[in-house]
């Protein structure tokens, strides 16, 4: 499959250094399902990860077109994971926090996937819009104009308003050129105007050697350092931010039209080498490997806890040591009974799993919050012993 090569930092152009980089060989897709495991199309891409140690900004190299990677069989949505409902709930909470709660607004959406937050949103709505080429009206929705397309082929005239609000929930980190999507959407408000976006944080990533959330659908992963340079190109100024550490580390802003400089709060930036921290993450791995061999040769049974959607990425990491797992266990019934392509490992209940002498392995490593969760369960159904293939919890 052809792909771009992003060789220069999206917020410098700068080239990468060697120490910055890293080689993802033959990493799968991810958020695919099936009925069978057996799979023919390619699912395993090379690729590469680059850090620019001047803007503090993290990007892939090769950058697919990841359309291409899905069908019918592909799952996401904002409400089908609990934390992808936790974090919108925490985004949700972090909007109220710098707007008048006691006024209405006209307020657009862009990448609205289910509309779950705009729904969290109905009581500050004047009138309403959102933009998604993938969104699903609906009717308990009043005031709300649905516009099925991409940002890039949404016209101005489309919206019947200028919005008071701009939201922007997990959608920059996807697209190719940010500067460019955010200058479009920019064009849409006054400089009275307030962008609220979320997107993962480099800081957290990298200060928690999470890995394995990194996939072809990322794109781009911002620090605050790197949105704020991005954003003063296009005379616009973070107000404010907060990091949510419980789902992929989720960064979010609050920006407008330039006058005041973005107010200061201690986040650290990381001065050292990618590749220094890669290694500890991989040794990290390896000594999980080496654990869950050591159990699966005393008898013990093995499961994987939590089909989520990067389990993929997990299986990955771990060396493909899930296709000789027990079984993958879930309560989620829209996965029961399925497989993950070319894993012959099957999704099976947890909730009528006996654990009392098994190994767990969580698997939903991408969100601390669910993670947190999958333990709890785990302890309460006095599983032999408990191991998080993540660095943090």
């Amino acid at each position: 499959m052809k792909f771009k090569i992003k060789d220069k930092c999206n917020i410098c152009k700068k080239f990468f250094f060697t120490h910055n980089s890293i080689d993802l060989p033959r990493l799968p897709i991810t958020e695919i399902f099936l009925r069978s495991p057996n799979y023919k199309k390619k699912i395993l891409f090379d690729q590469k990860i680059n850090y620019c140690q001047s803007c503090h900004h993290m990007q892939l190299q090769n950058q697919y077109d990841t359309s291409h990677f899905y069908n019918k069989d592909y799952l996401t949505s904002s409400t089908n994971s609990y934390s992808g409902r936790y974090t919108n709930d925490i985004f949700y909470e972090f909007i109220k926090s710098n707007i008048d709660q006691n006024k209405k607004y006209n307020i657009l959406e862009i990448g609205a996937n289910d509309l779950y937050l705009i729904k969290k949103m109905k009581k500050f709505i004047r009138s309403g819009c959102t933009i998604d080429p993938c969104i699903k009206p609906d009717s308990s929705l009043k005031k709300i104009k649905y516009i099925k397309k991409f940002l890039e082929n949404t016209s101005i005239n489309e919206i019947d308003f200028i919005p008071d609000i701009v939201v922007c929930s997990h959608t920059l980190e996807h697209i190719e050129d940010p500067k460019k999507f955010i200058k479009m959407l920019t064009s849409f408000g006054d400089d009275k105007t307030k962008y609220f976006f979320q997107f993962p944080s480099c800081e957290s990533l990298l200060d928690r050697r999470a890995f394995d959330q990194i996939h072809h659908q990322h794109f781009n992963f911002f620090s605050i350092n790197s949105i704020s340079k991005l954003l003063k190109k296009i005379k616009f100024d973070v107000k404010e931010y907060d990091i949510g550490e419980l789902h992929y580390g989720s960064l979010m802003i609050y920006f407008k039209k330039s006058k005041d400089n973005i107010k200061n709060k201690n986040v650290q930036k990381f001065n050292g080498k990618l590749s220094d921290i890669y290694y500890d993450y991989k040794m990290y791995m390896k000594n999980l490997i080496q654990i869950i061999k050591k159990y699966q040769k005393r008898g013990s049974k093995v499961y994987g806890i939590g089909a989520g959607l990067m389990l993929p990425l997990v299986n990955y990491h771990l060396n493909n040591l899930l296709k000789d797992f027990d079984g993958i266990l879930d309560d989620d019934k829209n996965k029961l009974n399925k497989f993950y392509p070319n894993l012959s490992t099957k999704i099976s209940s947890l909730k009528n799993a006996d654990l009392s002498n098994a190994v767990a392995v969580i698997c939903s490593t991408a969100s601390s919050v669910t993670t947190r969760k999958l333990v709890e369960i785990c302890r309460l159904k006095n599983a032999k012993i408990i191991i998080i293939p993540s660095m943090t919890l």
